[in-house]
């Protein structure tokens, strides 16, 4: 049933644990408050699996709209793109530990030590900015 007699939909951006102790309780209120909503909206595949584990939903009441990039606004200058091999890996989000930017810090080093010619563009805000 409709709470109040209106439809809802929550959508979801993050991905949480599920083993500390503020994601257990996270989860929990998750679980509660999402009982009686309509639909979701995920905003990747793993975003959904995430949250069908984390709340208890049923897969097909979740739905998955990316984020979206206008790649007309986004076209890059051929001029200025290095010659190959080299691989240009960008990553831009909230530089937060929920959003795993902690994961990549950790992970580059060993990327660059079995491919040099890996360029990394890291660009975003927050408690984990340097």
């Amino acid at each position: 049933p409709s709470v109040l007699g209106l439809r809802t939909v929550f959508t979801d951006h993050s991905c949480f644990s599920f083993a500390d102790g503020a994601s257990i309780h996270t989860n929990k209120l998750l679980k509660y408050f999402l009982a009686h909503v309509d639909s979701c909206i995920s905003v990747s595949h793993t975003n959904r699996e995430n949250l069908v584990l984390r709340a208890n939903l049923a897969p097909e009441k979740i739905y998955v709209i990316p984020n979206a990039i206008d790649g007309t606004c986004f076209v890059p200058d051929p001029e200025k793109r290095p010659l190959p091999p080299t691989v240009n890996v960008v990553a831009i989000n909230r530089l937060t530990h929920r959003k795993g930017i902690d994961l990549l810090a950790d992970v580059i080093p060993i990327v660059c030590r079995m491919r040099p010619d890996v360029q990394w563009t890291i660009g975003g805000d927050g408690p984990k900015r340097a």
